[in-house]
This record gives structure tokens, sequence and C-alpha cells, in this order.
């Protein structure tokens, strides 16, 4: 985050090889990580005109399993995919086995 004139904000920029620039500021103070990263990720299907987000899982909260769907939709920040670490790990284990 970057301070200016006690508001923050961030931004993400990129130049092609032609000379074009995509540029995005976010000018808010409360973001979360996911929430940024959420944006970084919309940033970058819009520069390369394809999706990421589906190719991007993030770890789901411990605390996650005590919302319900409402209160996760209002806390989460990232609109792409979670996943369980142990859930994940046992399906690991599984295909050792094969």
């Amino acid at each position: 985050m970057i301070e200016s004139a006690d508001k923050e904000y961030y931004g993400f920029e990129y130049a092609d090889c032609d000379g074009k620039v995509y540029k995005t500021i976010v000018k808010n103070s409360d973001n979360s990580w996911p929430e940024v990263l959420d944006d970084f990720v919309n940033f970058l299907q819009t520069v390369y005109k394809y999706d990421i987000k589906s190719q991007v899982r993030v770890q789901e909260p411990v605390w996650f399993k005590d919302l319900n769907q409402w209160d996760r939709e209002t806390y989460q920040g990232w609109q792409g995919e979670y996943f369980v670490k142990e859930d994940e790990e046992e399906d690991n284990k599984q295909m050792e086995l094969f």
C-alpha cells in the first residue's frame, strides 16, 4: 500500500513491448490480501485477455467452516476457488495408492 495525503491505495501497471500501458489504481484502505489478490488476477486477465482466475486457488481459512454462505461471501474478498488443506492432502494420499 502507498500512502498519499493520508489516503491509502495500491495499483498495478504493465507496459507491453508496443508501448501500450495498462494501469489500475484502487483507492481503499480496508482491503484484505484476498481482495488485493482478486484485483491483481482481474488485472492480469484484462492485460492478457484470457481466464487466469480459474487456475488459481486459495487455501480456505480455518474459520470459514463456521460461517454460513452469506457471511462467507461478505468476508472472503477472493472471488475465485478455495481448497481445504486437509482435503487436498487426503486426495494426494489417495492418488499415491493408485
